[in-house]
């Protein structure tokens, strides 16, 4: 029921289709928090075609015209109107219906009619459907639908062989969606995103290089150097992208379904964000081609008297560019692990590593000619140390604007919920009143912290000493103190009965040892299980201690 209301929470339709009767998935419905008692159930009546044009007609107009906010209503139908409701006349009508109610039931449905439903909604609908079954019954809606899920249980494992994904329970399907299909969604889309944007940052370079030399075909770039681009230099940051990153922890994801929303709308990729990361290419391929090509004119003068030439300009220039990509990957990702640090700036180090061994190959070698001794003129050049790091901060100085504008006037909630966790995770209050400067000041601690592994510190479940084992110890149980619900204090929980005796407690007699347990749910994640009789260590009768005088803690989420 609870994973049923947070779908709800997140924006996501439900419908039910299901064989039993007409009163029995009414009642699920309620059960599982689908319906409420406040929803207008809309039913049919009747089995004929007519009857089916007329109810829909009525529930029509009990509707009003349509719009985008569902209403508080749940559409029920059987089987039989079904037939009639998926014709082509009233095909459309029936589905106008149903989209303006929050949820549908529909009841004594066969396998068949369950295909049809999902392709008619995957037809006519813009959205990305999801079907989930646990009886073969339910293979034809799973194979129909764009995503099948299938629950292996008591019904087989029909649905599970025939889905995408397949789980144990039902309960299971939020974190399916919620955590690693929105992680998924997002990381493929950045990886997408990124990798038109690296290449085209580069090889648009040759582009305006062309415009500076006659369009003589001249490259730009030594043939190694490009080749090795995507493989070696920039292939880690979107493995990091890919596989590690994360916006906003799963803990935080399972609490706010309403996170789900942006998934659901295509925001990290649609036609507009695309073109804005092309654009975005061209525009940083441009301003670092002309601002390296100023830096290195003819008048700039090697330490042997010679001035540089075609390769020392594109070396130059290529290296900028790796800084400007690798910069920015490191801004497009969000979860920062030791090793997303060495992803995204392990090709920076092993281009240099690279030059110092390719420019010395030539002449022992017949290859790397044209950059032979390339890596002594580039380090004894001044010039080169002045624009590797001043270009890609002139470059990505847009990048930056861009990013904290949207961060202070139009933050999305994914924004909002990240900058939250940051500060809940270093002890340090969000204030949204701060100024500018301040919230710098916030943010560069939270980097630092970060950077320097340091970690808040956590509870720990109480260890076997805090809980006294003196049967003359005083203790009296009863209702729970008034506390928050993060934090159980067990106490007054009326008469205690003696350990040793089993008498009541009552004056003069001995009372049974404290047991106070603290959980705290943020952070302690453990169950524990209470013995009141067991052998001895390997099953053996003889203990070394006794069971009347020891009760016995086990943490079952410890490895064995």
């Amino acid at each position: 029921p609870e994973a049923i209301a947070d779908f709800a929470r997140a924006n996501i339709k439900l419908w039910v289709l299901t064989g039993d009767k007409q009163e029995t998935a009414i009642n699920i419905g309620y059960a599982c928090r689908l319906l409420t008692q406040s929803m207008n159930l809309l039913l049919f009546t009747g089995t004929s075609l007519d009857d089916c044009r007329k109810m829909l007609a009525k529930h029509s107009a009990f509707l009003g015209p349509k719009t985008l906010d569902a209403k508080n209503a749940a559409l029920v139908i059987d089987g039989q109107n079904l037939v009639h409701a998926l014709s082509p006349e009233l095909q459309s009508e029936f589905l106008q219906v149903a989209l303006s109610c929050k949820a549908v039931i529909c009841c004594r449905v066969t396998p068949l009619q369950k295909a049809d439903i999902v392709r008619l909604i995957r037809k006519n609908v813009k959205a990305i459907t999801l079907a989930i079954g646990d009886g073969a019954n339910d293979v034809g809606m799973i194979q129909a639908a764009h995503v099948g899920v299938g629950i292996s249980g008591q019904e087989g494992l029909q649905a599970a062989s025939s889905s995408d994904y397949s789980i144990a329970q039902f309960r299971f399907l939020k974190k399916l969606m919620f955590v690693h299909g929105a992680w998924s969604y997002i990381r493929l889309s950045r990886v997408i995103l990124y990798s038109f944007y690296k290449n085209i940052a580069l090889y648009m370079m040759q582009l305006w290089f062309a415009m500076f030399n006659g369009f003589s075909g001249q490259i730009l770039f030594e043939r190694w150097s490009i080749g090795m681009y995507n493989v070696i230099f920039t292939a880690l940051p979107p493995l990091a992208m890919g596989i590690i990153d994360q916006t906003v922890s799963s803990r935080k994801r399972m609490e706010q379904p309403e996170l789900y929303h942006n998934t659901q709308k295509g925001k990290h990729f649609k036609t507009s964000v695309f073109w804005a990361w092309i654009l975005l290419a061209l525009y940083h391929s441009l301003v670092t081609f002309l601002l390296s090509f100023r830096a290195l004119s003819l008048g700039t003068v090697l330490a042997n008297g010679q001035v540089v030439g075609n390769w020392f300009v594109g070396t130059a220039t290529y290296t900028v560019m790796l800084f400007v990509v690798t910069i920015r990957a490191s801004m497009t990702i969000d979860f920062w692990p030791k090793i997303n640090y060495f992803a995204v700036w392990f090709g920076v180090f092993l281009w240099i590593f690279y030059l110092l061994i390719y420019c010395r190959l030539w002449p022992t070698f017949n290859v790397g000619v044209n950059l032979s001794n390339m890596d002594v003129e580039l380090f004894e050049t001044g010039s080169f140390w002045f624009m590797t790091p001043i270009i890609p901060f002139i470059v990505l100085t847009v990048d930056v604007a861009i990013k904290h504008f949207r961060k202070k006037f139009s933050p999305s909630i994914e924004q909002e919920v990240m900058e939250q966790e940051n500060f809940e995770a270093l002890g340090l209050e969000e204030d949204r009143q701060d100024s500018a400067f301040t919230r710098f000041l916030k943010g560069m601690i939270i980097l630092f912290k970060r950077d320097m592994g340091w970690k808040r510190s956590r509870r720990h479940p109480p260890s076997a000493s805090d809980v006294p084992l003196n049967a003359g110890d005083q203790s009296s149980y009863g209702s729970t103190t008034g506390r928050d619900a993060d934090n159980v204090e067990l106490s007054n929980f009326g008469p205690t009965v003696d350990v040793a005796t089993g008498d009541s407690s009552s004056p003069g007699l001995k009372r049974a040892p404290t047991l106070r347990l603290v959980a705290d749910n943020e952070h302690m994640r453990r169950g524990y299980a209470f013995s009141q009789s067991e052998a001895g260590l390997g099953g053996h009768s003889r203990t070394a201690v006794a069971q009347d005088q020891l009760v016995r803690r086990y943490d079952t989420s410890a490895g064995k």
